[in-house]
């Protein structure tokens, strides 16, 4: 294994999520430290409810650089802040002294010892409305409780500006790293959390290089497509080389925003793809005993259905489509539902389970065989997950109306009726899009904001009304998102 030596100058000192119930102040705190609104989207400055995860950073006195990850707090978008949570190094922990502990208080915790977070601190806000001391007491109680022990709470209003101070102390003791050299080694992995295009630059994603190094020129990969890099971004400077744990933003050539969605894995050519993966379970409740066979699973910035088989304590995963997945790695379980956070898996080992004898019993069930030109369909639209195959494809591969269906029933794909089949995240994807534009809108506009036809547009918004996304009238040609 390759071990490069760097200049603790060369990375961020630290990468830190907010966590915490909405409402309790966690933009707040980051425009208190940055002075930067991390609430970029025109549908969260309508709502002034963070949506989407928020980017910021700042450079601490006797630190260094420090990036922020702005996570919503509301529930229907516990993925997006787990996908925050996972590009992360360390967590603030946000409770109002108002409110004191609440529901997405408990999930978003549930979600920092899945992901084996253990630096944290717990940050009150709000003590301009209300004396701080029960909301700190009750925190810290309930972090102990579940063997967590924060490494620093500050007690902070940003509206009257008080505990500053405080605040940069428990940051800086968040942040700060031990003495010495950092090791940076391995292959490089970026999982994208923003993908968007610039006038005259071209496509732009952004995300967390937790390992290895990027340079401007190299060459990447996903879902089978080689990508090159032409330039790169680190807190809004220009860079030739980025080593991680760092924040960055690359501009990418030779493909389209749509194609590299919030979720998608950029990887060195040649890395091993696994769709099988074991390890240690962790459920969030010690005397839970009983798992779902499929449920959702989140690994880096994505989230996807699973089947999941638990044997003596450890959970064996079949992921839907093949990623770079290391032993060391964290995955997130999450009910069915996708509202309550299970537990997580530290990983252990990639590829198949061993096999067993007949004695230990509760052998993993061997793969479905999936018809060939049905598994044809699949490959497509794991590539492609916005551009449904064409008629003649379609039957080139032989594939009936019937197995569309049943594609679709079983979950493999979005079917929408009429031959029209997209990729599963297309459903998720196409809602969070529409949510940051005007409302209400049309189906042209859905159209442009999509990138897709208009015979596409209109299947997926009767797709989107069946499922309480979107609400209005086909027959004027406005629609709105579903109030929460």
């Amino acid at each position: 294994m390759t071990v490069t030596l760097i200049d603790a100058t060369m990375i961020d000192a630290a990468i830190i999520a907010t966590a915490g119930h909405v409402d309790h102040g966690k933009s707040s705190l980051v425009r208190l430290l940055t002075g930067q609104d991390p609430d970029t989207l025109a549908a969260e400055q309508r709502r002034g409810l963070t949506i989407e995860l928020g980017h910021q950073w700042l450079d601490l006195l006797g630190v260094g650089l420090v990036s922020l990850v702005d996570a919503p707090g509301h529930e229907d978008f516990l993925g997006t802040t787990v996908a925050g949570l996972n590009a992360a190094t360390a967590v603030m922990l946000v409770v109002a002294a108002d409110e004191g502990w609440s529901a997405q208080t408990t999930q978003h915790l549930a979600a920092i010892r899945a992901l084996g977070h253990d630096r944290v601190a717990l940050i009150i806000t709000k003590t301009d409305r209300a004396d701080p001391a029960s909301a700190l007491s009750s925190a810290l109680e309930r972090l102990r409780g579940v063997g967590l022990t924060p490494v620093a709470h500050a007690c902070v209003s940003a509206k009257a500006r008080v505990g500053i101070p405080e605040l940069l102390v428990a940051l800086s003791a968040l942040a700060r790293r031990p003495e010495g050299a950092i090791a940076s080694h391995g292959s490089p992995r970026l999982w994208v959390d923003r993908s968007f295009t610039l006038r005259g630059i071209g496509t732009v994603v952004t995300g967390t290089l937790h390992e290895g190094a990027l340079a401007v020129g190299d060459h990447l990969v996903h879902g089978g497509h080689g990508l090159r890099v032409r330039g790169m971004q680190r807190h809004g400077s220009e860079l030739s080389v980025v080593t991680g744990p760092a924040r960055v933003a690359l501009n990418l050539a030779g493909v389209s925003p749509q194609d590299v969605p919030r979720g998608s894995q950029l990887t060195m050519p040649g890395d091993e793809l696994i769709t099988r993966i074991s390890g240690h379970l962790r459920p969030v409740d010690e005397a839970h005993r009983r798992w779902p066979r499929e449920l959702l699973v989140a690994l880096g910035t994505t989230s996807m259905a699973a089947r999941l088989t638990v044997i003596d304590g450890r959970a064996h995963v079949r992921l839907p489509h093949p990623y770079v997945v290391r032993s060391g790695d964290r995955m997130l379980l999450r009910d069915p539902g996708g509202r309550v956070v299970m537990g997580g898996v530290e990983i252990d080992r990639v590829g198949p389970p061993p096999r067993r004898s007949p004695a230990t019993s509760n052998e993993v069930p061997a793969p479905v065989a999936v018809a060939s030109g049905d598994q044809a369909l699949l490959d497509h639209l794991r590539v492609h997950p916005w551009q449904p195959p064409t008629r003649p494809q379609v039957a080139q591969w032989e594939v009936s109306a019937a197995s569309l269906r049943r594609l679709g029933a079983e979950g493999k794909i979005l079917y929408l009726g009429e031959g029209i089949a997209l990729g599963r995240p297309v459903f998720d994807e196409a809602w969070d899009a529409i949510d940051a534009i005007e409302q209400p809108f049309t189906p042209g506009q859905a159209r442009v904001c999509w990138g897709t036809s208009r015979r596409v547009t209109l299947a997926l918004l009767a797709h989107l009304r069946r499922g309480h996304r979107v609400a209005g009238d086909p027959q004027r040609g406005w629609y709105t998102v579903a109030v929460h």
